[in-house]
């Protein structure tokens, strides 16, 4: 079984990202690996605030940063043990599904983060802002 959306559209070429999230989704909880990329916890530093984002939704609020340092306390601290585990399957389903354009530019990015803050998050996020920044520059 290939760990890859059903559709032709990679995230970049699709005409509705709602509908590629959608179709998304359910590859994740079809491999279970929903906990990866529904949610997350950031701890800003200094303020004791902590915020749950859903990463399908609130990927435009979030820094790049914030998402490696979360990779990370999971990669130490997390309880549970399927979602290290699950970081580098997301990792080849965003791989799978980004065109070579996208995914080399997403990678530069992404190869500035040490090994335990990389993952699905991480991918997700930089292949996300890039995905805006190359659509508002049109």
């Amino acid at each position: 079984m290939v760990l890859a959306l059903e559709s032709i559209d990679n995230f970049d070429e699709s005409y509705s990202l709602n509908i590629t999230f959608a179709e998304f989704k359910d590859v994740l909880i079809k491999f279970d690996m929903h906990d990866v990329l529904m949610s997350m916890q950031v701890q800003y530093d200094g303020l004791n605030i902590s915020v749950d984002y859903d990463l399908l939704t609130d990927f435009m609020l979030m820094f790049e940063t914030h998402v490696g340092f979360n990779n990370e306390w999971f990669h130490y601290w997390a309880d549970c043990v399927t979602q290290p585990q699950n970081f580098p399957m997301s990792f080849v389903l965003l791989q799978n599904n980004m065109s070579k354009t996208l995914w080399n530019k997403s990678v530069e990015s992404y190869d500035k983060y040490p090994y335990k803050q990389s993952g699905g998050h991480l991918i997700f996020i930089v292949m996300m802002h890039n995905i805006f920044q190359l659509r508002e520059s049109y």
